[in-house]
């Protein structure tokens, strides 16, 4: 056996059977015992049992409190207990997704990243956190060229297993980066398509926007280094997320149609601004921003003003849910003039390569008038 799957298991859990149960049921059982919750945590759970609408804050603090509450009383948290009576067809589907490919006899890899999962299933109640890191830490030891995709991977199952809340960025940045890294064309559409088996294997539908956001991201940082620029990934500083000034950018039709609200996300109070989806861009076109949308592509260059920050974005960006702040909040925390810019490409074969983001000479060609223009006015 592979040293992957070296991993100690740790102790039983003293309950090994919870009886299935919806949130609504957990709370009514929470209920039954008020006596031993704190006063606000009841009057949350009487608003929700009496059918009345509670506030974002509110979901966020009795949702740790149940999660609490039941792991110690039954030894698991609420999440991992509800979710593991879907896990016999999860079960089922990584089986034959494994056994189909060791038949085949290719793509080790993914076999080996499928063997972990199904370690996991097995064990799903006796699991800690920090096995996933070392399963992870493992496989790239084994397979150090897939570091990034292993990444990218993991995000399906750290959710849905181990109950690991993620925001929009960190997918975006995982993908994006096993994408921009890999030169190899065949590779990078297994990559996709071992990515839609995992979503698949957990009930979960992959949608090409996912794969249109990532691919507009690379796009745009290929060609930044065609340009002769170099680039990074920016996501938001530790002390942005203290803050409410973030925003969750979400396209209009994955929260069917509703208007800007806010929510909490991770504990976060945050806003999410709802945007459409429509391109009609028929050419390159480069505009400066008032928005920084995370993850950025950070530039440098002699070309760019001096003690300023520039970063850029995609447009293909709006396909996906990510994190977004004003300038001006990015001005004041880091304490120098920054700018943002937004890309507009062509999202058609002729422009972008719609699996790898690799750009045709056209694009290029017209990103680089762009891009004079623009950094001529950003030097006045």
């Amino acid at each position: 056996m592979s040293e992957i799957f070296k991993i100690e298991k740790p102790a039983e859990h003293r309950v090994e059977i919870i009886r299935k149960k919806t949130g609504r049921q957990a709370f009514e059982e929470m209920y039954q015992e008020k006596e031993k919750l704190p006063e606000n945590i009841i009057k949350i759970i009487e608003k929700i049992l009496e059918g009345k609408k509670i506030k974002p804050k509110e979901q966020s603090l009795v949702s740790k409190f149940r999660s609490q509450w039941w792991k110690e009383k039954y030894g698991v948290s609420f999440e991992q207990s509800y979710w593991g009576w879907g896990k016999t067809r999860i079960k089922k589907r990584n089986a034959e997704k494994l056994a189909e490919l060791e038949k085949r006899g290719k793509d080790r890899f993914f076999v080996d990243f499928l063997r972990v999962i199904s370690d996991f299933l097995e064990r799903m109640r006796r699991l800690d956190v920090s096995e996933m890191k070392l399963a992870s830490d493992n496989l790239k030891k084994q397979y150090p060229k897939h570091s990034a995709e292993i990444d990218a991977l993991f995000v399906v199952p750290s959710k849905e297993i181990f109950n690991i809340k993620q925001l929009p960025t960190e997918w975006i940045v995982n993908a994006t980066k096993a994408v921009y890294q890999n030169k190899d064309k065949n590779e990078i559409r297994r990559f996709w398509e071992r990515f839609r088996v995992m979503r698949e294997i957990f009930g979960k539908k992959f949608k090409e926007v996912e794969k249109k956001g990532v691919t507009g991201q690379v796009a745009m940082m290929r060609i930044l280094n065609e340009l002769g620029f170099d680039t990074t990934l920016a996501t938001p500083e530790e002390d942005a997320y203290e803050s409410t000034d973030l925003w969750i950018w979400m396209p209009t039709d994955l929260v069917g149609g509703k208007e800007d609200f806010p929510i909490v996300e991770m504990g976060i109070p945050v806003q999410v601004k709802t945007v459409g989806r429509e391109e009609t861009t028929k050419k390159v076109g480069i505009a400066q921003d008032d928005i920084i949308h995370y993850p950025a592509i950070q530039i440098f260059s002699e070309k760019l003003p001096r003690n300023a920050d520039v970063f850029v974005s995609a447009e293909q960006l709006d396909s996906v849910p990510h994190i977004a702040e004003t300038v001006e909040t990015k001005e004041k925390r880091a304490g120098k003039k920054v700018f943002a810019l937004r890309v507009k490409i062509p999202y058609r074969q002729d422009f972008v390569d719609l699996d790898t983001g690799k750009p045709t000479k056209k694009c290029v060609g017209e990103a680089k008038k762009e891009f004079e223009k623009i950094c001529n006015i950003l030097e006045k």
